[in-house]
């Protein structure tokens, strides 16, 4: 069965192969939330499991942090978790997909997210896929004449996923959006992945 990994497992597997995400935890109870928020250092986001980071409130303190756990563990359904996460400041936002092909095995996808999302501006390549040649699948799409920020950041996310896919067959599909895309590195804020 294919299933959603949790946020922590989520973490720890980019964590592992190299991926920039921000600091965060799962917070069970009220006082774990703001106790997380403290380690990590403000300002931070909640969000449920089911929410994005980018449409999470920014929160400055522990009360304000109390508050939103409240509201949020109200709405959530059974299973959601409820994420404590360093804020991350926007940058321009790119997607990076892997889905697994029963045939021809993982296949990466790069594009930009956000409002450009909808132009479907799209390159993709059949795993694994080098450092080099996911700067080539960045040049390809028409989006690389207004990227602004660090190419060979994004490429060595494209690269690093490339090969945490072919080392984990039981991935069968990932997605980071956005990975936001700073004047000298990237930081991939929401991902999904889905294992067998």
């Amino acid at each position: 069965m294919i299933s959603k990994l949790g946020f922590n497992d989520t973490k720890d597997i980019l964590k592992k192969y190299g991926v920039p995400v921000p600091d965060g935890g799962i917070a069970k109870t009220e006082h774990e939330a703001v106790e997380t928020a403290k380690q990590i250092g403000f300002p931070i986001i909640l969000k449920s499991s089911q929410k994005e980071a980018t449409d999470a409130s920014v929160l400055a303190s522990p009360d304000e942090v109390r508050q939103e756990y409240l509201r949020i563990s109200q709405g959530a359904a059974d299973g959601q978790e409820i994420i404590v996460q360093k804020h991350a400041e926007h940058g321009m936002e790119a997607i990076i997909g892997m889905t697994r092909d029963p045939e021809l095995g993982p296949i990466m996808t790069f594009g930009l997210s956000g409002v450009f999302a909808f132009i479907k501006d799209v390159s993709s390549r059949i795993g694994p896929v080098s450092h080099d040649e996911a700067i080539k699948m960045i040049k390809e799409t028409e989006a690389y004449a207004i990227i602004k920020g660090d190419i060979g950041s994004i490429a060595d996310v494209i690269a690093k996923v490339s090969t945490l896919a072919m080392e984990n067959e039981n991935i069968k599909g990932l997605e980071i959006n956005p990975l936001f895309i700073y004047e000298s590195d990237v930081l991939a804020v929401d991902i999904l992945i889905m294992a067998e």
